[in-house]
């Protein structure tokens, strides 16, 4: 496949479609596009190696703290877009590898500077470095590790369990299934609930996993959304900051010729700045069926199915703080 390697030349379709050798080069050769694919591709790896990183060293309310996370991101990012740090990439194959390096490194200078400056433990810094041989274990960004806090000292299997305690406690059935379901993206059916499942609603065990099926697909499209606006907001940061260093120069101009060009600039960032929120509102919300999807699957009844939002907001009551950290429910 020839592309352009001009900025703006080539669309994101097909940008979309190119191996990560192809789009390195072009993120080097600054196509705006080719970055916007990149961190659409890239992010969610970074993202979930802070996370892990974080995790690994202890600092697990941290690893579940969004500003945090979003910080040292914004570190590595800096780095990629403006720094020109992806050139130093030498084996763009490996790409994947590289950047969990990267971001491992940078996750790990952040720890070192806030222990600096607020006295974290050193044992959560100490041997946290990795270096170009390292292996590297890294968590998909839906790991149900990367998202508790508290409750730290337990092992994921004892943490899912108490979930599972937690919902099972929940006295009224569908209110039960109803939170259930909300965690599916993060807790998947196993077959012994899928063949309750059938039982309770009087359904089909094919049909049931027709259903839950359908639902993994949209689940799936809407982590792709979130996904695609977290590299949107990528990169609309890197556009705002280069926007606020033209701003600064603009106001250091005494020729009395700037008052045009500040106004300009207020307003692209006021704009640019107003995208990007959503855009950030968007890549942290979490993904659960639809409250239509848990109706119909449940057989609820028209009445019924006004009060599966009601039923969420009481089920939640009887679970923890750990899991309300994880799942968000709203």
């Amino acid at each position: 496949m020839s592309l352009n390697s001009d900025q703006g030349i080539n669309n994101i379709r097909t940008i979309n479609n190119i191996s990560n050798e192809q789009l390195v080069e072009l993120c080097i050769n600054k196509d705006r596009n080719a970055w916007e694919v990149f961190f659409q591709r890239f992010l969610p790896v970074i993202i979930s190696t802070i996370k892990n990183k974080l995790i690994r060293t202890g600092n697990y309310k941290l690893a579940n703290d969004e500003d945090v996370v979003w910080d040292i991101n914004e570190i590595t990012v800096t780095k990629l877009y403006k720094s020109g740090t992806l050139r130093k990439c030498k084996d763009t194959t490996g790409i994947h590898f590289w950047l969990i390096r990267m971001a491992e490194n940078d996750t790990f200078d952040w720890l070192r500077k806030q222990r600096q400056t607020k006295q974290l433990p050193k044992r959560q810094i100490d041997q946290s470095m990795v270096t170009l041989t390292d292996n590297i274990n890294v968590l998909h960004p839906t790991d149900i590790p990367n998202y508790f806090s508290g409750s730290h000292d337990q092992q994921p299997d004892n943490l899912i369990d108490d979930i599972i305690d937690n919902i099972n406690s929940i006295t009224n059935v569908k209110n039960r299934w109803v939170l259930r379901l909300s965690i599916l993206r993060y807790l998947p059916l196993n077959d012994h609930e899928l063949t309750c499942l059938a039982t309770i609603i009087n359904r089909s065990l094919n049909d049931i996993k027709d259903m839950i099926a359908d639902m993994e697909i949209d689940l799936t499209k809407k982590e792709e959304i979130k996904e695609a606006s977290a590299a949107r907001a990528a990169t609309l940061w890197y556009e705002i900051e280069r926007l606020q260093a033209m701003l600064s120069e603009a106001r250091r101009d005494d020729t009395g010729n700037s008052q045009e060009k500040i106004n300009s600039y207020e307003s692209k960032i006021k704009n640019k700045e107003k995208i990007r929120s959503k855009h950030l509102k968007q890549c942290n919300q979490i993904c659960r069926p639809s409250y239509k999807q848990i109706a119909e699957l449940l057989r609820f009844n028209d009445k019924e199915e006004l009060q599966v939002s009601v039923m969420l907001k009481r089920g939640r009551s009887s679970i923890d703080v750990s899991i309300m950290n994880l799942y968000r429910l709203t």
